[in-house]
């Protein structure tokens, strides 16, 4: 909930956030045409300059870090499920966006088992692997890569 102590000559930016915290979260995801879509007697102009004022625009990207922290933390937690390569995809470039705003340097490798869906397993250029190709000598998965 956006909460800005705007000075008294700022009314409208004042009511403006009034009208953006009663759209709950759904206004941190909307432009600012769909803003002045859902808020009745508003213009896009408005909220253009609304939320290009520094200490809105501010707060909204610290919303938006905080929301992708939270994701991040729930897909880790939840990686021993990740059935598909969307979702192996997924949890790669989220590490390699984490990666470069940290300024930590090098790729992060995610190694998932994925099983084959039915037209998978019967196509002729598919080869389900019984070892890591990743790791030589060092140890041999029993049935399936052990990620």
């Amino acid at each position: 909930m956006l909460d800005i102590k705007f000075k008294k000559n700022e009314q409208e930016l004042a009511q403006l956030q009034e009208a953006f915290n009663s759209h709950s979260q759904d206004a941190l995801y909307w432009d600012h045409y769909q803003l002045a879509e859902h808020t009745p007697g508003t213009t896009a102009q408005q909220w253009k300059e609304f939320l290009t004022d520094p200490r809105v625009s501010d707060y909204i990207s610290d919303e938006f870090k905080l929301l992708k922290q939270a994701k991040f933390r729930a897909t880790l937690r939840d990686m021993d499920n990740i059935t598909n390569t969307a979702q192996a995809q997924l949890l790669n470039s989220i590490l390699n966006h984490e990666e470069k705003n940290q300024g930590k340097e090098g790729p992060y490798f995610v190694y998932t088992y994925i099983p084959l869906n039915k037209e998978e397993e019967h196509a002729d250029h598919t080869k389900e692997l019984d070892e890591d190709p990743f790791i030589r000598g060092v140890q041999k998965a029993q049935n399936k890569p052990q990620l």
